[in-house]
């Protein structure tokens, strides 16, 4: 769960999660960027279950974002940045090619 549900649920306030009673393995996609709490409870105080759990985590894959283009105020202008920006694009792709 995220910090903020982390520390509701720690408070035993209502609080929201993602995931519930799993089978393993378990996979999960964290869908935004925050700190995570993994919480594996083990039944309640007259109930305890017995089990075991571990976890592994890996890195998210960067996504590589462009800045956007800034507006263009003639169309001689909007053409320089179209050239440019497939300029830019080939270089990248050759780079690619390399690796």
């Amino acid at each position: 769960m995220p910090d903020r549900q982390f520390k509701r649920y720690r408070d035993n306030i209502t609080f929201t999660y993602y995931g519930g009673h799993k089978e393993s393995p378990y996979e999960f996609k964290v869908p935004k960027t925050d700190v995570w709490h993994v919480v594996v409870e083990k039944g309640i105080d007259s109930k305890p279950l017995d089990l075991t759990a571990s976890f592994t985590s890996t890195q998210a894959q960067t996504i590589k974002r462009t800045p956007p283009r800034s507006i263009a105020t003639s169309l001689k202008e909007a053409d320089e940045q179209m050239d440019h920006e497939a300029a830019d694009a080939s270089a990248a792709a050759d780079e690619e090619e390399k690796d």
